[in-house]
Formats: structure tokens, sequence, C-alpha cells
């Protein structure tokens, strides 16, 4: 009896400790994910309201309940957004939550804090819980927010003028021995990621753009460059939601996954 109970006290902490350690990742919309485990939630370009019409953004009544920090989404301990364009970062709804709930902390890049600054009328109240950093182009930075380690890649913007002068940031989630990297909007070419060293990193997860992945050519480029287990492919148009899947597989890859379907949660384990 007594080995019996052993043998179930020792399975049932080793279900515990397995489900401590899992990591999930949610699709929120667009490019923007939830990134949670046990005790950290992180939200990646997921804070925004409609920009663009071909872009898919969360529904009114989810954006409320983002904007006032209520369940499910008063735990929230990081938001990061990769750069200031509509579809990634909005002032106001980020401001909002950050004002509602006093333990979420922000960060982004330089041009997109002083946005945040500009059109936030209450930054003031949530300054202290606002960071930034000043990152050249290739340049990397290491930095712990709310006790979860974050780095910072400065890689430039895809597509032209003005686009591409966007200071956009990709980010490296390290959050209970998973690795998570988000690209924002980067020029996937061998420029940019070829300097960074990211495939020595054994990257659990790497969250794409659509826009960036559509040829053999590129597909070498971030299996050799980035090499992570998994492919996230998101920011992708409305009209090509039904197809991205199998024309992602057309293409070749092996480990990639469409994000089209909202709320859906990938574990990572």
């Amino acid at each position: 009896m007594e080995k019996q109970l052993f043998a179930l006290i020792f399975v049932c902490l080793g279900l515990y400790q397995t489900r401590a350690q899992e990591v999930q990742i949610q699709y929120m919309a667009n490019q923007g994910v939830w990134i949670k485990s046990q005790d950290k939630q992180i939200l990646i370009d997921a804070v925004f309201d409609k920009e663009f019409e071909f872009l898919d953004v969360l529904p009114k009544t989810e954006l409320e309940l983002l904007d006032d920090a209520k369940p499910n989404y008063n735990e929230i301990d990081l938001i990061l957004a990769t750069h200031l364009h509509g579809d990634h970062f909005h002032p106001i709804l980020t401001g909002n939550h950050l004002r509602a709930n006093p333990k979420t902390e922000f960060f982004g890049p330089l041009e997109t804090f002083s946005v945040f600054q500009q059109k936030f009328e209450g930054f003031q109240e949530i300054s202290n819980r606002v960071h930034t950093d000043s990152l050249q182009l290739h340049q990397t930075s290491a930095y712990s927010l709310n006790e979860i380690k974050v780095e910072a890649f400065r890689l430039a913007h895809f597509g032209t003028h003005p686009w591409n002068k966007a200071e956009n940031y990709a980010y490296l989630i390290h959050l209970n021995g998973k690795k998570i990297l988000h690209v924002g909007d980067s020029n996937l070419n061998i420029e940019n990621i070829s300097k960074l060293n990211l495939a020595e990193r054994k990257i659990d997860v790497a969250i794409l753009p659509y826009w960036q992945i559509g040829s053999s050519e590129r597909m070498d480029l971030i299996e050799t460059y980035i090499g992570a287990k998994l492919l996230l492919i998101a920011h992708i148009p409305l009209e090509n939601f039904a197809d991205a899947q199998q024309d992602i597989t057309q293409l070749g890859y092996q480990n990639a996954k469409a994000l089209t379907q909202q709320f859906e949660i990938i574990i990572l384990d």
C-alpha cells in the first residue's frame, strides 16, 4: 500500500512539474501572440486596433477587455511592440491597459516609445513601467523585464520607403527553458539575419511574417540562419487565410504552421 501511495504521489508530482514547465502560444490577430507559462504572460504585437481592412484584428469585445485589463487579460506581465505601425501597436489601448493593471510593463523601440509618449495623455502615470532602448541596425541587447529574460535585435523592416524606415525589433523570449523568437516585420534576407547567429541559439519557435517566406531561397535562409524547430507563420492577409497552410506546405516547409484561427493555442512542452 505504501509503495502504491508513493507511486501515485510521484506520478502527481510529475504531472504538476509538466504543467508547470508548459509554455503556450496563443494566436490573437495579425502578428499578435499571447505567450503564457504557469506564472508569466507576455503579449507581443497584440495590442492594436483596426488599421488595414485586409488584415484581421481582435473583436471589439476583446479589445475592450484588453483595454480595461479585465479577465482574461488581468494578469499580463509584459507587453512588447516590435515597431510603431498601427497593425502591431496602439498607444492608447496599450496605455489604458498599463494604467488599469499596475503590474504590466512595456518595452518597444525608441520611436515607438516616442509615439506612446506623445499620443497617450496619461503617459506620466505609467512612465516608470515603459521601457525602451536605441539599438543600431543589427545590434542586440538583453533585458530582464518583470523577471522575464528578453533579447532584442534591431533588424531592418521589410518593404520600400517609408515602411522600411521603421525601427523594427525582433525579440527572443526565454521562458521555462523555451526560446521563442518574434521577428516583427523584419526583412528576412541574408544581409539582415545572417549577422545575428540565431541558429546557434537553438530556437524552439519562430514567429515569422507570411510576406517573407514565399520562395525556396527564402526557406533555405530561414532554415540556415534561424533554424527553429517550429515556425508559426502570421501576418497573413484575410484573403489568403483559406489557402495559407497549403501554400506554406507546397513551398516545402516541413515544420511550419499558419496562424489563421483566432485564439488557437499551440502548446510547447
